[in-house]
Formats: C-alpha cells, structure tokens, sequence
C-alpha cells in the first residue's frame, strides 16, 4: 500500500469517528455566547456588506465570515452552522495528521505515521474538542487550530524539501505557510504565536542555518493582529491616549492584579491538564475563584505548574520533537491563559490546541516502534464513545447548565445561566426560580437581578420587574442595561419623562450606548417632538454603530427630520 493511499485510508477512519461522534447535535442550538456572536451580531446579516462584518471585531475577520456565510446559507437555523463546525474538525483531523507524520519524518522518528495517527485519533476524538466543535462560538478556536496546524505542517514540508534538488518547493512550501500564519492571525488572536512556533520549528528541527529573512513577514502578522487590537479599543474608547491606549489593547473583563491572574493561571493550567489527562466533572462553566499568590493555594499552583514544566523541559532534553511540543503547548495557551483577566478564568475550548500537543509530546516520546494500525482501534472508540455521550448534555442548553449547577451547586454564576437558559426555552417560572437562587446565593450578581426583571416582565410582572431592576441599580447605579430596562418600561407606559430621564442615566454611564441613543431619538421624533435631539441621537447611533439592526429606520427618519 503506497503511503499516500495509507494516509488516505486512515484519515477517512479518523473522520468517519467524529462524524458519529457529533451526529447527535447538529440539531442542537445556539447557546451562551452564540447569543451574542451570531444571534445578536447585526453585521453577519449582509454577506456582500464586508465593512460591516470586519468592524465588529477586525482580529477575527476569516470567523466572522464564516458565520456571515452560514447565515447567507440558512439564516439562524443552527444545523448548518454545526455541520461546518464538524467539517472544520474533520479537515483539522487531516492536517493535524499531515503535519505530525511530516514532524515525525523531519525529525528521523522511528514510527513517524503510527505517532500521527496515534496523535491524532486521541486529540480528534477526545471529549475536551467538544466545546470547540459542538459549541458554535467555539469555531474560533477549531478554525484557528486548522490554520495555525496547516501552517506548521507547510514550514515543516520546506525543511523537508532542503533536500530535494528543487528548491522553488521550499519557496512554495514557505509562501504557503506564511499564507495560513496570516489567516491563523485573522481569526483570532492565538494565532499570532504561529511565527514562534515555527521559529522554534526551524532552530530544533531545522536542518540548515536559520534563514531570518524568511521571518521579516512575520512582523507583518504580528502588526496586522496588533493594528486590529488598536482599531477596536480606538473605536470603543475613542478619547484614550498613549500609554492608558496601549494598556487598553489587553482585555480587561475582571479586576485582578498582575500576580492574582497569574497564579490563577498557574491553576488552570493544571486543571487543562488533567481534564485531558482524564475528561471529568466537564462543564461549560468552571468556577475558579481567584488565587493570592501568598496563599498555600497559590504556593501549590505555582509548585505544580513549576514543577510540570520543569520535569517536561528535563524529560525532553534528549527528544527535540517532544520538545518542540511542549514549547507549541505554551505558546498556543499563552494568549487566553496568562496576563488578561478574562470575566471566565477558565474555558475548555481555550485549551484546544494544549491538547494536541500535549498528546504530541507523549507520544513522540514514548512510542518507539512502528504498529499495526488495529492497535489505535480500542483507544479511537473509547474516546469516540465518551465524546458521543458527553455530546448528550449539549442537545438543549438547559441541560448544559443543569450540568454546570450540579457541578457548582453554591455558585451565583451557574444558576444565572440556568436562569437565562430556561428564559430562552420560555420555561418562564423555573428561570425565575434559578434567577432568584442566583441573587441568594450572590446578592452582589447584578445580571443576576437584571435578568431577574427581564424573566418577570415575560411573566407579566412589571412591578416585580421594576424591584429587581431598582435592587440592581441600588447595588450599581452605573449598570446601564437596567436604566435601559425601566427605560423601555416607562416607554411602554407612555410616562416620556421618566423614559427619557433613564435613558439619559445610561447615557451618562455608557456614552456609546445604542440602545438608548436610539430610543431617546425615537422619543424625539415621535412622541415628544424636539428636531435638534432627534437628529443628534440618531446620527450619535450611525456614528457609534453603522451596523445597528434598525439602522434603515433610523437612515429614514433622518432624511425625514432633515429634509
């Protein structure tokens, strides 16, 4: 059998696997941040309107497009945005094997295919790629991994064409992979560790001097991630400046300091490794609460994190090609997992491409000798049946957080999402049960009180709702969504004034809120007529967000007050 074809044969098996491994959830759907990513995005609903689809986050163009063109296909029916998410594996599974039988060749390993194929049908398969894959929100990091895989596997192929007597294929091996360096970099910011990881590539494996020169585009890579970074802070805090600009380009969702987020880190990390060493109690919310570096809990994460690092690092002295795993494993953490405090410490999907090199590692490390491919059937079933019955739990969205509550019965933060899940599945009296769980048990949880108004109004309970909105704002009178709320309350009751003296509140606080700048113009235009607040409102909303879904309504109420 050529090696071609036997490539071909194992990579059909491999693919085949995750197909019965998802095939129960691409009627599942959308959930948790697909809300806000593609449900609530304005900007994917016009294909052709480029502009609008790169402006709502320049550092992942190629993933906005991506969901611009599911909608194009099939609106907001989730199925076909599943099906691609399971075809972005299944062609991830197929470079990923390229890639680590071409690492394996260049680095002389004994069982180059057998360690692919090995690497590959665990990580393809294993439970912790659910959130990556069935998780439509979690296409950022499945197609990032398929760029960032594929372009390693490029560079590696001109390492290997150094001997061959044309050398346009190292050119066009080369060229190829600073394409996909670039496509990794625009779809979301873990791709900017590309050009290090294959720096790295080439000073472990290379069989020549480095050639820098073949870096310099790289700076390119970096500047475009960067340039994309400063456009979207410039374009959300327009009035920074200089150094405050600059430290605005790191995501701040949770004030922690430098050394609190980076030992919490420390744990994560560990808590990464071990639920792909073993995939239990996952969840799709992981309640890690912060870690003082002079805590005996701080001590244990930095000792363990310290001490994983360090035994890999000693072990892997002698195996370049492990080692070169274990350096990817860093790099492709980095970005989500280090410096910015995130609201969520922790994420599975974050650590999808840990996970591939951790595998990596092991297996170039211990496996020595070629196999029979019958040998990989046991352990490619196992975790194809643990990924297939995890994938039970994310059929609705409620069982997902009925799972996460189980997991964190005495944390807000989880009946809160069971709380908007059982909003959603119009299961109005048990979400304002969880809602009320959440604020007991974390009285401080402002979205918890929010939504807590917002469920009570669906149950036709506005004097409910307005106390649950008066406690949130008496706890943070600059929280903006609930001025909104007993804004459009008011609104609704025809009582302007107090309207328009919440939606001027919000204003106060969030000068760039859409909601509000347009509801304060539609007060002006038609119920409490001023022309000049009018058009300032609604030209302030095209200025602030172009891409507003009543953007055509507002368009022609201005060509109306202004004609």
């Amino acid at each position: 059998m050529s090696s071609t074809h036997n490539f071909a044969v194992r990579w059909i098996i491999i693919s085949a696997l995750i197909v019965i491994a998802y095939e129960g959830i691409v009627q599942s759907p959308f959930v948790y941040d697909d809300k806000i990513e593609v449900i609530g995005n304005a900007t994917i609903r016009v294909l052709e309107k480029w502009e609008y689809i790169a402006s709502y986050n320049p550092a992942r163009i190629l993933l906005l497009f991506s969901y611009a063109y599911n909608f194009n296909q099939s609106g907001l029916d989730p199925t076909l945005y599943h099906q691609y998410n399971i075809a972005i594996q299944v062609l991830s599974a197929g470079a990923a094997l390229w890639t680590a039988e071409s690492l394996g060749r260049l680095a002389k390993h004994p069982a180059p295919l057998f360690c692919a194929t090995l690497i590959t049908s665990i990580w393809a398969l294993h439970p912790m790629c659910t959130e990556s894959v069935t998780y439509i929100t979690g296409r950022s990091e499945s197609l990032c991994f398929l760029f960032c895989i594929t372009s390693i596997g490029s560079w590696t192929q001109a390492l290997l064409a150094q001997s061959h007597p044309t050398q346009g294929w190292i050119w066009a091996w080369r060229l190829l992979g600073i394409a996909l360096a670039f496509c990794a970099a625009m779809t979301k910011e873990v791709g900017l560790m590309v050009p290090f990881a294959l720096l790295t590539l080439e000073v472990l494996l290379g069989t020549e001097k480095t050639k820098w020169a073949w870096f310099l585009p790289f700076m390119g890579v970096l500047g475009l991630g960067i340039c994309a970074r400063l456009y979207m802070v410039v374009g959300n805090h327009p009035e920074a400046a200089g150094f405050e600009l600059l430290s605005l380009t790191i995501p701040k969702e949770a004030d922690r300091s430098l050394s609190t987020q980076l030992t919490t880190q420390a744990e994560v990390w560990l808590r990464y490794v071990s639920l792909w060493v073993v995939p239990i109690n996952q969840t799709i919310y992981h309640h890690i609460s912060d870690v003082s570096l002079f805590s005996l809990r701080g001590a244990g994460a930095w000792t363990g994190w310290l001490g994983l690092f360090g035994f890999l690092w000693w072990r892997t002295k002698e195996n370049k090609l492990a080692r070169f795993a274990l350096i990817c494993a860093f790099l492709f953490l980095l970005p989500s997992s280090s410096v910015a405090p995130l609201k969520e410490s922790m994420a599975e999907h974050r650590s999808h491409q840990l996970g591939f090199y951790l595998i990596a590692l092991c297996s170039w490390q211990f496996v020595k000798n070629q196999y029979p491919l019958i040998w990989l059937i046991p352990s490619a079933l196992m975790v194809c049946g643990l990924t297939h019955h995890r994938n039970e739990v994310w059929k609705t969205e409620v069982g997902i957080w009925k799972e996460a509550t189980e997991r964190h019965p005495n944390i807000g933060e989880a009946w809160y999402g069971l709380g908007d899940a059982l909003r959603f599945a119009d299961r109005h009296q048990e979400a304002e049960q969880a809602f009320q769980k959440c604020v007991r048990l974390d009285p401080n949880y402002i979205e918890g009180w929010n939504n807590l108004g917002l469920v009570r109004i669906q149950m036709n309970d506005p004097d409910g709702a307005i106390v649950a909105w008066e406690t949130a704002l008496r706890k943070n009178p600059k929280h903006c969504s609930a001025h909104n709320n007993l804004g459009l309350l008011a609104s609704r009751s025809y009582r302007w004034q107090a309207a328009i003296q919440e939606f001027q509140a919000t204003l106060q606080h969030c000068p760039r809120n859409a909601i509000a700048h347009y509801s304060l113009g539609s007060i002006y235009y038609e119920y409490i007529p001023d022309k000049k607040k009018a058009i300032f409102h609604f030209e302030r909303l095209l200025e602030i967000h172009p891409s507003f879904e009543r953007s055509e309504e507002v368009r022609s109420k201005l060509l109306d007050l202004t004609w």
